[in-house]
């Protein structure tokens, strides 16, 4: 579709090295370290030649929206965003969920009530610029659908750029017409707002 994919490994999942990494935070910092990378050499002789430092969107499922979160609170230079299935913006709510883990493969953080709340991107949805695209299915049993309708309000009652869908009978990872509808979304969302 004429982008360019860059992505990150996750701590302690496929060839990535396992590493401290309580709430996603190691894989935030990863992301951020990432992207200063792709600034600094795009366009640059090499693998990120064809890079765009001026339009990135930035794409995350389950856990992974989580991080995105995050990442567009701490970089206004993202251009656009994708969250598909994702986990809660608030952290709290993550650990009483996914009780045996954070639903990172970490053991629960054991810490307060308020520090919870400075750790969770829901305290600071203000911060976003970038125009988000919000997809869930509506027959997910991992990630609680309730979540992403969650935020799209919170957005939306925060003006922020926001579009919501939500697809019938599609689980956690969407599957045949569900998943080309949402990739053909997400494509055209990105084009809209890189281009």
């Amino acid at each position: 579709a004429g982008f360019l994919v860059v992505h990150s490994n996750l701590r302690g999942y496929g060839f990535s090295q396992n590493a401290f990494n309580p709430l996603g935070i190691g894989d935030t910092i990863d992301t951020l370290n990432l992207l200063a990378l792709l600034r600094t050499q795009a366009g640059e002789a090499g693998l990120l030649e064809k890079a765009d430092a001026e339009h990135i969107g930035i794409w995350g499922h389950s856990m992974g929206g989580g991080i995105v979160l995050r990442v567009l609170e701490l970089d206004g230079n993202i251009g656009a965003a994708v969250l598909y299935s994702s986990i809660n913006a608030d952290e709290k709510q993550n650990l009483e969920y996914f009780a045996s883990d954070d639903g990172r493969g970490n053991s629960p953080v054991h810490t307060t009530d308020e520090v919870l709340r400075t750790l969770s991107a829901s305290t600071y949805l203000n911060r976003i610029t970038a125009p988000i695209s919000i997809h869930h299915g509506e027959a997910d049993t991992v990630v609680p659908l309730e979540w992403s309708q969650q935020l799209c309000n919170d957005l939306d009652a925060l003006q922020k750029e926001v579009e919501c869908y939500f697809y019938k009978d599609q689980p956690h990872t969407f599957k045949n017409s569900g998943d080309t509808l949402f990739i053909q979304r997400m494509i055209d969302f990105f084009n809209r707002e890189l281009k």
